[in-house]
């Protein structure tokens, strides 16, 4: 347990680092929604690739095959998790957050 929550701490902050990171901000080619992709993208490689290395580790396997086995269970979760925020902040923008909590319980 105290590893999936060291986790958790580790990919959100460096999504948050990515999130501020000044030199992403100016860009010229960045947008709101390129940042928040490479924020998403920095969260998910935070949570995988560092259980991927335990698994690779543990077991007699390489950390490419372990890896792709993590993405393969979990990518649809963090795909189905990214619609139901965006749905959350729509809903909570436009009508307030108790809105939000009553539509989405």
């Amino acid at each position: 347990m105290l590893f999936n929550v060291s986790m958790m701490a580790f990919a959100a902050s460096m999504a948050n680092l990515l999130w501020n990171a000044g030199w992403l901000g100016k860009a010229s080619w960045s947008s709101l929604s390129v940042t928040l992709s490479a924020t998403t993208a920095a969260f998910f490689l935070g949570q995988t690739v560092p259980v991927a290395a335990i698994i690779k580790l543990t077991q007699s396997t390489s950390m490419r095959r372990a890896w792709m086995s993590i993405v393969q269970l979990s990518f649809p979760y963090y795909v189905v998790s990214a619609g139901i925020t965006s749905m959350l902040t729509l809903v909570s923008h436009r009508f307030g957050w108790q809105a939000a909590m009553v539509v989405f319980p």
